[in-house]
Formats: C-alpha cells, sequence, structure tokens
C-alpha cells in the first residue's frame, strides 16, 4: 500500500478518525463549515462544500485542505449527487490514496465510525455501496432513463446496468479511473447508475455495503443497513451499530397525545419483589437507590433463610413461584396509593438506574407499562430488551428509549391502572407468567438511557413452560407476535445541577 493521506472528515455530528490508507470525505451542508471548522480543532479534515468559495472562511490553518464543489459543471454529465461525484473526479489525481470514503452529510452510525471503516479492510471489493441492484431487478426506478453510454455504441443489456445509493460508499482508485474514462468517452445520468455501471463494466468487483441484497457478501449479510434505518423518506428506525439515512429532516413537535412535559411533582412508587438465594448480594444496593425517592419496600421471601434486610423493608414469607406470590401479594385494592409499582426479579442489579427519571419517562411518554434496558454477562433471553445506543435528539427532545409491543416480566413497571388491568389476567393456572409480556395493555416502551443488570442466565424451564404460555395465550384469543420497536421513547433536556 503506498503512503497515503490520511484525512478525516466531519458529518452528521461525528468525527471520523483518521484511517491510514483510506481517505475519508463528504458533504456538508450551507452555512456550516465554520461550525464544523472550530469543532474539529487541530483534526486534519477534507471538505466538498455546496457552495463555491465558502472555503475562504476558514481560517484553521491546522486544517488540511478544503476543495469546493466545481462551479459550473454541467449538469447534464451527472445527475443527483453529480457535482459531488465530479469533485471526487478532480481531487483523485491529486491525492496518493487506495480506497476513498465517500459520506453525504445527512448519513449518521449508531456506533464507531471508526471500526465500521475497518471493518471493510480486508475487502478487496472495487465499490461497496448500499442497494446495489440490476436494472434487470428493479426495471421502474425513475433515473434510469437518463442513463446513456456513448453514442455510436452499444447500449448494455439490463441485467449489466446497475444502481446503488450514492449517499455513502468505498471505491478505489482503479474504479474511480474508470469512472472518469466512462464519462470522459461520453457516459452520461444519475451518478448512482454511472459509477456502479462503470466500475462492473470494467470487470472490476461491486459488493453490497450489507443487509440482503443480491451483491452483499455472506460476510456481511444483515449487517449496516436496512430498510427501516437506511430509507429515502425518513429514517423510520434505529438501530446499533447500523447506518442510518436520512437523519436530517423537518422536525415538528410532538402532539399532547403523543409527549407531553412530566409534572414536578414527586409519585408514590412501590417496589415489590420475591426473595430467594440470588438476592442478597443485591439487595441492599437495590433497596438504597429506591429509598432515595421514599419507595415503599415490599418483598415476599420464597428461599433465602437467614437474610439481613434492610431497615424499612415490609417483608411477608410465603412459597411459589414469582406470579403466584404476585397474585397473592398484590392485589390493586391494596396498593391504590401508588402511582408507580415495580415489580422485579430478585437477581437485577441496579447498575445506573434512576428511578425519579425513569418514572418520569414514563409520564412524559404516557406509557401503562414500561422497562428499562438490559445488560447481562450471560445471554439476554429476549434480543428486544437488550440497551441499545440512543440516536441523536429529535429537534429539542431527547430521544431516550423505544416504544414496543413488548416488555419483559423479568422488571416490568406499572402505572396504578395499569396493574390493576394487569392484575385481572392473573390466575392460579399462569404460575411462571409466560405469555403474560403479549397481553395489550395500553403503550409499552423500552428505556435505552439507563439500564440495569440480570445477573444470572435465564431460566430454562422445559416444555411445561410453553404449554403454560400456549393455554394462557389461547384464554386471551391473543397471538405470539413477534417482537418490534414502534417509535421513540422522548424526554426534555435535563437540566444541569
Amino acid at each position: 500500500m503506498s503512503q497515503s493521506q490520511q484525512v478525516s472528515f466531519y458529518a452528521s455530528e461525528e468525527f471520523y478518525q483518521r484511517q491510514g490508507g483510506t481517505l475519508v470525505c463528504g458533504s456538508i451542508q450551507e452555512g456550516r463549515v465554520q461550525e464544523v471548522a472550530q469543532r474539529l480543532g487541530d483534526h486534519s479534515i477534507l471538505l466538498l462544500t455546496h457552495q463555491p468559495g465558502e472555503a475562504a472562511r476558514l481560517e484553521d490553518k491546522e486544517l488540511l485542505d478544503t476543495w469546493s464543489i466545481p462551479s459550473g459543471v454541467p449538469g447534464e454529465l451527472l445527475h443527483g449527487q453529480g457535482s459531488h461525484c465530479l469533485a471526487l473526479l478532480e481531487l483523485s489525481e491529486d491525492l496518493e490514496w487506495d480506497y476513498l470514503w465517500y459520506v453525504h452529510h445527512n448519513v449518521s452510525f449508531l456506533g464507531n465510525w471508526s471500526e465500521f471503516f475497518a471493518s471493510f479492510g480486508d475487502s478487496k471489493a472495487d465499490f461497496i455501496a448500499p442497494w446495489v441492484r440490476s436494472r434487470q431487478s428493479e426495471p421502474n426506478w425513475y433515473w434510469w432513463e437518463s442513463f446513456k453510454t456513448p453514442p455510436g455504441g452499444n447500449m448494455l443489456p439490463e441485467e449489466s446496468q446497475f444502481a446503488a445509493l450514492s449517499t455513502i460508499f468505498r471505491i478505489s482508485r482503479k474504479a474511480l479511473e474508470e469512472v472518469r474514462a466512462a464519462i470522459a468517452s461520453g457516459w452520461r445520468g444519475h451518478c448512482e447508475a454511472v459509477f456502479p455501471t462503470a466500475v462492473a463494466e470494467a470487470g472490476l468487483v461491486v459488493e453490497d455495503m450489507g443487509s440482503y441484497g443480491s451483491h452483499t457478501p455472506d460476510s456481511r449479510r444483515g449487517l449496516y443497513y436496512s430498510k427501516t434505518t437506511f430509507n429515502a423518506e425518513a429514517v423510520r428506525g434505529h438501530t446499533t451499530g447500523f447506518l442510518h439515512y436520512p437523519v436530517h429532516f423537518p422536525v415538528m413537535p410532538p402532539s399532547p397525545q403523543r409527549f407531553r412535559p412530566a409534572t414536578k411533582d414527586i409519585p408514590k412508587i412501590l417496589y415489590f419483589s420475591p426473595i430467594g438465594p440470588a438476592a442478597p448480594g443485591l439487595l441492599h444496593d437495590t433497596v438504597a437507590r429506591f429509598r432515595q425517592v421514599s419507595a415503599e419496600i415490599r418483598l415476599v421471601e420464597y428461599q433465602s433463610p437467614g437474610i439481613a434486610y434492610p431497615d424499612g423493608c415490609s417483608v411477608a414469607y410465603d412459597k411459589g413461584q414469582k406470579w403466584e406470590l404476585v397474585r397473592r401479594h398484590l392485589d390493586p385494592e391494596t396498593i391504590k396509593e401508588f402511582d408507580y409499582v415495580f415489580v422485579w426479579d430478585d437477581d437485577i442489579g441496579i447498575a445506573n438506574f434512576d428511578v425519579l427519571r425513569f418514572v418520569k419517562i414514563m409520564e412524559s411518554n404516557r406509557l401503562a407499562m414500561a422497562q428499562p434496558s438490559l445488560v447481562s454477562p450471560h445471554p439476554i433471553c429476549h434480543d428486544i430488551t437488550r440497551q441499545q445506543q440512543c440516536p441523536p435528539a429529535l429537534g429539542s427532545l431527547n430521544r431516550v428509549g423505544r416504544l414496543t409491543n413488548f416488555v419483559e416480566i423479568m422488571v416490568p413497571v406499572f402505572t396504578r391502572e395499569s396493574w390493576a388491568e394487569f392484575y385481572s389476567y392473573l390466575t392460579p393456572a399462569a404460575r411462571l407468567g409466560w405469555g403474560f409480556d403479549s397481553l395489550l395493555l395500553g403503550r409499552k416502551g423500552i428505556v435505552d438511557c439507563m439500564h440495569v443488570v440480570h445477573t444470572r442466565p435465564c431460566s430454562q424451564y422445559g416444555s411445561g413452560a410453553t404449554i403454560e404460555m400456549r393455554e394462557f395465550l389461547n384464554s386471551q384469543a391473543l397471538f405470539e407476535c413477534s417482537h418490534q420497536n414502534l417509535g421513540h421513547l422522548l424526554e426534555e433536556p435535563i437540566a444541569a445541577s
């Protein structure tokens, strides 16, 4: 590998770490160049700007260089991101590099950009981009009609014409030279067709960046983007380790039915847990955290003789599975004074959990049932409950979790009203609680800005639990549905203390 420029680029409010042997560049929104320069400090940066001459406003002497979009670029050469692509063609002759990444300012990666770039280090592909497909497989794409090869030449067959999203891609020096030669010979059209088709026609390797496309290598299947995270209209879901596009779109304030600021009132909270062998090493920290908000602590010891309970706990003694004990000790009539009811297992580490902030998030998002996200040294039972990185803010509101159709009954939190309804479904036959997660119980959510730790492996109950779940769901005429993220949980910014 030749000695290559090491260039960093800033986009989507994230820093790109320096990449040896790979040039990273991209576009940036009008009017933001100076802002970007200030926030980068002494990082080297290469910018392709929307406004010719805007580079003159840069004063940071540590910046490596700035290319502006060439003025007067003939619009018929390349459509779409064509002006940026033409700029790449020009700068490719001036720098030594082996591969070039282009990243549009509306692309975000929910993870570490350095790790993302490094994951492609072993690939020798000449062009890597999302949504690679042939004209034969998607004949109705609007921009196919703009695609033209040189007059007098034979038009390529549809199976040899390709398109790919140009918002993020990696291209080799050889491939970019082939694209330059194709344009010089008369190729015209949308850059999302010209680039991959010219590369493929030259006999070079074109690969999909991830997902499940026809050009996706097995090693990247299911990775980096999906129809919900990479969508021309709007991002419909945020996933850790995935690319998101577009991340900048008009933000409308949510309706009062969807989000309302939490009140200043201090809610009354009840913490309930069965106590068994896992509890002694965890109980004191958990009780201390809940006592900080004056929560009432009710415990039912089913198997843990000789445990020393913290002061201020109400302790009963009984035998049975968790939901048998819950049914006998948490009748809604006896807890009507509480606003929120925590019904947690005894093997939960309290970690960074903030009790008051959690119930305020429930209140603001009008959740009937919720849980904190989970981390664990063991496999997690339901992947949807695994802690995810919170996406960037939505306007003035922070995104702190996910609206879901599922809350695991390991660490559920209920409002007073939803507990009364949930309790009505408890029967002596449903001892283990399998199937309770599927109850239609108002709005549900998983909070990602805080987590708790599941300290033990998931319990294995065998066929008896499966039979209990089927019988319970049948009694409610419910299906066992796949777990889905339905939207975002929002929170007003927390004032600095």
